[in-house]
Order: structure tokens, then sequence, then C-alpha cells
């Protein structure tokens, strides 16, 4: 759908890259895809949203799967989120 970058205030040089993905699958399905492909369970942030964490060299690697109906940073984009029914949300702290 579209990608971001959210800076840090002026004491800190972090910032957080991101990508947001639209799917017509569900989130059952989506979900169940990410976590055979990472071997692990997700942390289950509320019954629309299945996340992710992986530590990095430089920062931390998310990945989250959501209701298109969910609020996130892709309200913003060309591409509405009323289109899909899942988005896959992949952010980066640096």
């Amino acid at each position: 759908m579209c990608k971001g970058r959210v800076y840090g205030d002026a004491q800190t040089s972090m910032h957080i890259n991101w990508e947001a993905y639209g799917l017509n699958e569900g989130i059952n399905k989506t979900t169940q895809f990410y976590q055979a492909q990472f071997g692990q369970v997700p942390t289950r942030e509320d019954a629309g949203r299945y996340t992710w964490k992986f530590k990095g060299e430089y920062g931390e690697l998310i990945y989250s799967v959501q209701l298109s109906s969910s609020a996130g940073p892709w309200s913003e984009c060309s591409n509405q989120p009323s289109k899909f029914k899942t988005i896959v949300l992949i952010s980066n702290g640096i």
C-alpha cells in the first residue's frame, strides 16, 4: 500500500521505517502463514492484531498482522485499507 518513516525527537537519533501491505486473505490464514515462516507463535495484541518481534544488530524488526479496520500509519496511503481484508505492517526501529 505504502511506506513511511517516523523520526524521533531532538534528543534521540532513532527512527522507524515502515511498510504496509494490504492482502485479500483473512487474518487467520495470514497469521498462520507467518507463524510457519518464523517458526514461532505471535504475540496477540487483541482480537485483530498479531505481532512478531526480532532483535537485530542495529534495531528491532516487527511484523504485525492486523484487520484492515485497525488504525495505523497507513491511513494516509493512497490505497485505502478498506480495499483489503488484512494489513501486514513491517517496521524497523533503527
